[in-house]
């Protein structure tokens, strides 16, 4: 079975399904335009956070509004220490978040990374397979998505001389 589906808000291919209830987006210490694209898709809201890494790997979060009982998804263009995305589902979790979900484009983990995702409290963790850098078993709580069907269905468009903007955002 494959992970994709037809988005409801646009017709354009959906890597996940998103958790049932009440549902918050919020980006990691990356890309803040790729999660609110997120959170528009899914017709929810962009919850305001704030998550810095200092020098010496203290990790500081602000979460700015309430998410006490509800499911949150935490949007990253990528990880290597995930340091910031666990730093900040622990967080969510002890602010009362029902289930974390995180979703990572580029998952570049370093040695150890996924052993300690997998033992956190992310109920799991979307990442794509653009990046072929893990050596080590994942834990049950990951799952790859594969790209080749963006790639192939752009592809076949531009063979077949029909549109991609179903592609994109604004499509």
């Amino acid at each position: 079975m494959s992970p994709f589906s037809e988005s409801p808000n646009s017709g354009r291919p959906q890597v996940f399904q998103p958790p049932q209830g009440d549902l918050a987006v919020l980006h990691g210490s990356g890309n803040p335009l790729l999660a609110q694209s997120v959170a528009n898709e899914l017709g929810v809201s962009l919850v305001p956070c704030r998550a810095m890494t200092f020098s010496e790997g203290n990790v500081f979060v602000q979460i700015k509004e309430n998410v006490r009982g509800r499911n949150v998804i935490l949007v990253d263009d990528f990880t290597i220490t995930a340091r910031t995305l666990t730093t900040l589902a622990t967080a969510l979790k002890d602010r009362g978040a029902k289930d974390i979900y995180a979703a990572v484009t580029h998952g570049a983990l370093s040695e150890g990374v996924a052993a300690m995702i997998g033992e956190s409290c992310i109920r799991k963790m979307f990442m794509t397979d653009t990046i072929e850098s893990l050596e080590e078993a994942l834990p049950d709580n990951f799952e790859i998505l594969p790209v080749a069907p963006i790639f192939a269905h752009a592809i076949r468009s531009i063979h077949e001389r029909t549109s991609v903007s179903l592609l994109f955002a604004n499509g």
